[in-house]
């Protein structure tokens, strides 16, 4: 069985606010993407939404819709949402799902909560663990930036013992120690003593990627419960599925502002699928 790799990086340009609320936003994000496009060359791009832009597409992701058609026509039709703020797909022994949780705050429509939801459910239904042991989701924000989007999710993620959480949204890196986000139980129990292995974790582990530029004045990394690690710098990250029972993370900085010039995160989930 094959292992897969998934590299982690970001689209928020340093200095700036991402690149969707601005009002050149079309031709920034145009540069954006012309400069990016050596390392996409290498790692295809996952797409999937964040805030939408503004102020002429009505909060309606016109942008993005528009950018990333083709992942609606293949992954959201394979994955049967026909869509591509949400979908799924598989790369060796994972089964990644991307989810929209700014569909609770900007162009709220319940049809489309209701629909994204329904299809959440049978995308993980029909997930063959052994084939695929290691499920992945992917979004813009956890359950502490979108309360209510993950008070819909969680319940769902969790009858399906999704695996691993990866977010971005605010601007550092963070992984935490796996933890209930209805009961706030954290499974120390799981946890190395130097934090590098989590075994048999009862719950999902999330890891916030949001390190790749653009530092705001209120996106501080502190370090508290459930939070075992992390960093304001700059950098970015590579998670490989390895064997059933085995997956690594690899964090690495790229640029120094604040903290350790030599940071570095590293983390086995070892686990029984």
């Amino acid at each position: 069985m094959k292992r897969v790799q998934l590299a982690y990086v970001s689209t928020h340009e340093r200095g700036s606010a991402p690149l969707s609320l601005l009002p050149a936003r079309p031709i920034l994000l145009e540069f954006c993407s012309r400069d990016q496009f050596p390392l996409l060359l290498l790692f295809p791009p996952v797409a999937f939404p964040e805030i939408p832009e503004l102020p002429n597409s009505a909060l309606n992701f016109t942008q993005y819709r528009g950018r990333f058609y083709a992942v609606e026509l293949y992954a959201g039709a394979n994955s049967g949402s026909n869509s591509n703020r949400y979908y799924s797909f598989e790369r060796g022994l994972t089964h990644f799902v991307v989810l929209t949780a700014e569909a609770y705050i900007y162009t709220r429509t319940p049809i489309f909560l209701a629909n994204q939801l329904a299809w959440l459910k049978r995308d993980l239904a029909s997930v063959d663990r052994k084939r695929t042991p290691w499920l992945v989701i992917l979004a813009h924000k956890d359950w502490t930036m979108a309360t209510e989007a993950f008070a819909d999710f969680q319940p769902i993620l969790d009858a399906a013992k999704a695996d691993v959480l990866f977010v971005g949204h605010v601007h550092y890196y963070n992984r935490y120690m796996p933890y209930d986000s209805v009961t706030k139980e954290v499974d120390s129990a799981s946890v190395s003593a130097d934090g590098s292995t989590y075994t048999e974790p009862k719950f999902m582990t999330v890891i916030v990627t949001g390190a790749s530029g653009d530092i705001e004045a209120d996106d501080r990394y502190v370090k508290e419960s459930p939070s075992f690690t992390g960093t304001e710098n700059y950098g970015w990250g590579i998670f490989t599925a390895l064997n059933s029972s085995h997956a690594v993370w690899d964090f690495h900085t790229v640029k120094t502002d604040n903290g350790p010039a030599d940071y570095t995160d590293h983390l086995t989930i070892i686990k029984t699928h």
